[in-house]
């Protein structure tokens, strides 16, 4: 599938010069060198194109559950405000809607807007924590102490 059998076979004798040298491992973390040489979603074979077609199935997935989420939420406060006559006082973004007068539909809309971005906030977060991540936790060089023993 997309020729990532053959790209992670190809990719095995870089790896190994990675494990076994500090100096290989320390320059191939940096941020520059993963921006030339490392798969992207945008890549047509290989590591790359899996990555963007699980990022793609991912946020569809994510799409489709924040979208039933914020329905069935937005369905059960307005229920709840037709019920009492007014909406419980919960001081939340859904709470500010309905004080405002947007229609059930429309918080609908809102509170899917508000949670997707929240979400794609989080994971874009996520994501530069986890490409920062190795660069900052390589080991130091052995000291000549430390070689000399």
């Amino acid at each position: 599938m997309y020729d990532y059998i053959k790209t992670s076979h190809e990719f095995i004798p870089i790896l190994e010069l990675k494990l076994n040298h500090v100096w290989i491992n320390a320059i191939t973390n940096t941020a520059f060198f993963r921006m030339l040489v490392a798969p992207t979603v945008k890549d047509k074979t290989g590591m790359g194109k899996v990555m963007g077609y699980v990022q793609s199935i991912t946020r569809q997935r994510y799409i489709l559950n924040i979208s039933r989420i914020a329905k069935d939420i937005v369905t059960e406060r307005f229920a709840m405000k037709e019920k009492l006559g007014s909406a419980p006082d919960r001081n939340d973004m859904l709470d500010s809607f309905i004080e405002k007068g947007l229609t059930q539909e429309e918080a609908e809309a809102e509170s899917l807007l508000q949670m997707s971005s929240s979400i794609a906030h989080l994971l874009e977060i996520i994501t530069n924590i986890a490409t920062a991540w190795p660069a900052q936790i390589q080991p130091p060089p052995p000291s000549a102490a430390q070689c000399s023993t």
